[in-house]
């Protein structure tokens, strides 16, 4: 049976409360056809998490579950996803998040009106218990993606709904640790793909305190840097040099090791305390500097493209 549209979700190491959340948040959308491939990439998965899929699946008939025999990690998951989809608009779902009841119907008609090929939303923050951070609500300013995304990542990628015949004209994601998403957005864009933020939240964002290590967090920040390289690449000579030995090569390079980090995220922390202590500042400022200056530059140069195109009137 063909459906109009495709969700795909990985399960990993979610919290069963949060799968349930989740799952329950997809099966009772306002827009109802869809197919909802879910992939197990935890051969070891609480024996609870795996009867209450099994369950769910037996009495929807929209679920396909698939188990992975081996971790295969994020990217070729949704790959593995995608290449069982047969809708014509793939949504991501992450499964501790949770989506509001109409984000499909609300997602798709903005994709009609604009004639969009990939649409993302804002969210509401909660924690691992569920409450809000009202002070980390996200929703976009910056909706010009051709002008902001070769910048920073304006998309959050759980709240996504994109063309099939978009995400598998470009290959699907490619095998980056983390920041796939990303990647994949600047080479839809760099396809000439149409990519665009709505001013609604639709989407419950979970913050999890060990969802990502302090060394992640800035393989996070070079993975990103090394995607925005690409980017430039594909616009100057139409291809990019992308491999996994040229990645591995690149992260190497940046010397990343726990004990380097924390102590650069600690002296970040002191920054972001301090109110008035200036001397203060430019001493935790320059420590900074000294274990990822990359990082440093980078951020402030991010913060300092995205003011002026702001003054400019780029929204």
């Amino acid at each position: 049976m063909r459906y109009e549209l495709s969700v795909i979700m990985s399960v990993y190491n979610e919290q069963l409360s949060w799968i349930r959340e989740s799952v329950n948040s997809i099966l009772t959308q306002t827009f109802r056809e869809f197919e909802f491939i879910i992939i197990v990439d935890n051969p070891q998965i609480d024996e609870e998490c795996r009867n209450y899929l099994n369950n769910i699946a037996k009495t929807d008939i929209r679920i396909r579950l698939i188990y992975n025999e081996v971790n295969m990690g994020l990217p070729r998951c949704l790959n593995r996803a995608l290449s069982v989809a047969s809708g014509k608009y793939i949504a991501r779902m992450d499964a501790d998040d949770i989506s509001f009841s109409n984000r499909f119907e609300r997602e798709l008609t903005y994709m009609y009106e604009n004639n969009a090929d990939v649409v993302s939303c804002g969210y509401i923050s909660i924690d691992e218990a569920g409450r809000r951070f009202p002070e980390m609500d996200e929703l976009s300013s910056l909706h010009d993606s051709k002008m902001y995304l070769p910048i920073t990542n304006i998309f959050v990628h759980p709240s996504i709904i994109m063309k099939a015949e978009a995400v598998n004209a470009v290959g699907g994601y490619r095998d980056f640790r983390t920041s796939q998403d990303y990647d994949l957005w600047l080479r839809l864009l760099s396809a000439g793909f149409n990519l665009m933020v709505m001013d609604e939240r639709l989407l419950y964002y979970r913050y999890r305190k060990n969802s990502i290590s302090s060394q992640k967090r800035i393989e996070q920040f070079y993975a990103a840097k090394y995607q925005r390289k690409l980017f430039r690449e594909r616009k100057k000579q139409g291809v990019d040099s992308f491999s996994k030995e040229n990645y591995k090569r690149y992260i190497d390079s940046k010397r990343i090791n726990e004990k380097r980090i924390g102590l650069f995220l600690k002296a970040i922390n002191e920054i972001r305390l301090m109110k008035s202590e200036r001397s203060n500042k430019i001493t935790h400022f320059a420590k900074a500097m000294c274990y990822y200056p990359e990082y440093v530059y980078t951020k402030l140069w991010i913060r300092g493209n995205i003011y002026v195109r702001k003054k400019q009137g780029y929204k």
